[in-house]
């Protein structure tokens, strides 16, 4: 017997009805499996909350660029203060932790330095040489008044932000937190070495006291008028001295030689940390003349 048109058109509506509630079916089926497994994951992690594993913080010392061809490494022993803060909250994971250096250049944090669980990012502050007395604000002083004072506030130290957990070291590189200024002194018209050997000179209008934030790495001076001796040697052929960074508004340098005193002006002038500028000064009869000769990187070999 032959299908009617009537039956041929039920039996496909009944294929298509049958066939789209299949395919729901197996929808939802699919649906549900995948809640069951995104439960099965929050439970894991407590609540849906992703842990990293716990992983320590690895510290790696150099005291010149990386990309140099033989990097020099601190002093084995070297006692490191360390600050851990977390990038995004200004939260002090870590204050002034006491570390030292062994003898491959990495900085020895124990089990004292972890990364955040969360993943989250980092900075990590290191300065040398330690120092217990650190105010509860993570600020150290700073005093080149005298040369005395500056020899103990010549601090290095490496800010190195936005790190994420990694296994590899943080290649921390320390810096002179100070600048330095040199003078190279020879006797011009009228003066001879003899005399040399009693010339007195001082910086004028540069500050010598100042605040250093371990966490920020900014400097907030203390004064800002200063008068500094310069610390003269060699029979006055020479001199060395240190300096807070930062601008200075009218920088000038006084000498005084057989009972007379001169004043050279040189305006504007910017110290930055880390770097050494060499001045050559001429003294004469009477007055002297300063020219700026070369400014370079504070490199030292050993620390």
């Amino acid at each position: 017997m032959g299908v009617s048109a009537h039956d041929h058109c039920r039996s496909h509506v009944f294929n298509i009805f049958f066939g789209n509630m299949k395919i729901k079916l197996l929808s939802i089926c699919a649906i549900g499996l995948s809640a069951i497994s995104l439960s099965s994951c929050e439970n894991i992690y407590e609540g849906g909350q992703t842990e990293l594993p716990d992983v320590a913080v690895q510290l790696k010392a150099q005291i010149v660029p990386y990309d140099k061809e033989k990097p020099e490494a601190i002093e084995v022993g070297t006692a490191v203060g360390v600050y851990m803060v977390s990038s995004e909250s200004d939260e002090l994971i870590a204050s002034n932790l006491k570390m030292s250096v062994d003898a491959d250049g990495m900085i020895d944090t124990g089990d004292l330095l972890h990364y955040p669980k969360d993943g989250s990012k980092v900075n990590i502050l290191a300065y040398t040489p330690y120092d217990q007395t650190v105010s509860e604000n993570n600020l150290i002083s700073l005093d080149v008044s005298t040369a005395a004072a500056a020899v103990k506030s010549d601090y290095l130290y490496s800010a190195n932000r936005n790190k994420y957990m990694a296994l590899a070291p943080v290649k921390v590189q320390f810096k002179h937190i100070l600048a330095q200024v040199m003078f190279d002194i020879k006797a011009g018209e009228g003066v001879t070495d003899e005399d040399l050997k009693s010339v007195t000179m001082a910086f004028q209008n540069l500050p010598g006291q100042a605040d250093f934030d371990l966490i920020t790495g900014q400097l907030s001076l203390q004064d800002v008028s200063g008068r500094i001796p310069v610390n003269l040697t060699d029979g006055g052929h020479h001199s060395e001295n240190f300096v807070l960074p930062g601008s200075v508004g009218n920088l000038s340098i006084a000498c005084t030689l057989k009972g007379m005193t001169f004043t050279r002006q040189l305006g504007p002038f910017e110290f930055k940390s880390g770097n050494i500028y060499k001045f050559d000064v001429t003294v004469s009869e009477p007055g002297f003349d300063i020219v700026l000769r070369q400014i370079e990187d504070w490199i030292v070999e050993e620390y």
